[in-house]
């Protein structure tokens, strides 16, 4: 599986498998946003003929995210009322308006509590713009399933805040129960607290955390795990607002197969790979936000394919019983000669 995390500032992908407790990666690229020609030349090489499937992130913060009470506990009658609500709720044309329903718990009352995962299908546009013509995604999602992703094959059953720290964005989780019950993405990263302070990245992750609480979907999580690279070592000179803190780094999770490939220009920078390692190991995508737009252009993609391979099939058979057909003439030719120069030939007497 391929899977990718568009930033507006970076273009991340990886291949990867989850095995023996660690993330075996094969191939890996990082480039940065907005590409040069040249990357697009170098990336339609690379990714023009990948395996599927392909799965892409967009940022967490480029999509709306609200929590709703349904009087159904029907997942069809629940995607229906949240088509209607993500309607009433946003701004959009009926048809530019991607939503994803994700139950996280069923009331016994008959009520389901659900968050609604809203997003402008031309936000997605955006996202695919400098891509589109030689790479086009199965699904898209947001990208704080791939941090849930992560997390859960780095300790399984556990519940935790979970913030992945990368260079100019926090990527904040909360994980209950197995799922992702909650996610924000937060304007501040490593380079912020590096240069400015922790102080107000440390309200931000507060104030997550207090609206999270108040959407009453859980008991109180009082256990922080911080995952990325080396660099959210930052983080241990402050004393955090939690019970129990771990810091998870990514290089104990990852191994580098035999054949492993790195595409990209600047090796050394640290950048978490957090989401795109953690979306390898995600076996359903909970927050889908394909665009039916999407799939027609991939149905589309995969006919010329098939009337590609079909009108190639019959242009190498045309080629072949020709190449045939010619071979034999020659034969019959070569034959025919050989027959007229032999009656040619006087008889020799005994």
């Amino acid at each position: 599986m391929y899977t990718f995390e568009i930033e507006d500032d970076q273009f991340k992908f990886c291949k990867a498998e989850f095995k023996e407790g660690k993330f075996s990666i094969s191939k890996l690229g990082v480039f940065e946003r907005p590409f040069q020609s040249s990357v697009l030349k170098e990336l339609q090489g690379i990714l023009s003929e990948i395996e599927r499937p392909v799965i892409f992130a967009v940022p967490r913060r480029k999509v709306s995210v609200h929590y709703h009470s349904f009087p159904s506990q029907r997942e069809e009658e629940i995607n229906q009322m949240a088509r209607f609500q993500a309607l009433r709720q946003f701004p959009y044309r009926e048809l530019s308006v991607v939503h994803s329903a994700y139950i996280l718990k069923k009331i016994p009352d008959g009520y389901s509590k659900v968050a609604l995962t809203v997003v402008g299908e031309d936000i997605l546009s955006r996202y695919l713009e400098d891509v589109k013509s030689f790479i086009l995604p199965d699904k898209i999602t947001v990208n704080s399933l791939g941090v849930f992703g992560f997390y859960k094959m780095a300790r399984p059953g556990r519940d935790a805040v979970v913030i992945d720290l990368d260079n100019r964005f926090s990527n904040l989780c909360v994980i209950g129960e197995g799922k992702l019950l909650f996610c924000r993405e937060i304007n501040k990263g490593f380079y912020s607290i590096r240069d400015n302070g922790i102080d107000s990245w440390l309200d931000e992750v507060r104030h997550s955390v207090n609206s999270f609480n108040k959407e009453r979907l859980y008991k109180n999580i009082e256990d922080l795990a911080v995952v990325g690279p080396k660099h959210i070592d930052i983080l241990k000179k402050t004393e955090l607002p939690f019970k129990n803190t771990e810091f998870i780094h990514q290089e104990d999770f990852i191994k580098k197969e035999d054949d492993f490939k790195f595409y990209g220009h600047n090796r050394e920078k640290a950048h978490s790979l957090i989401k795109v390692l953690g979306l390898s190991a995600v076996d359903k995508l909970d927050i889908d936000l394909t665009p039916v737009s999407l799939a027609q252009a991939l149905l589309k993609q995969d006919v010329f394919k098939q009337r590609k391979a079909v009108i190639i099939f019959f242009a190498l058979a045309f080629f072949g019983m020709a190449l045939l057909a010619g071979w034999e003439y020659q034969r019959k030719k070569i034959y025919l000669n050989l027959s007229l120069i032999h009656i040619s030939e006087p008889t020799r007497p005994y």
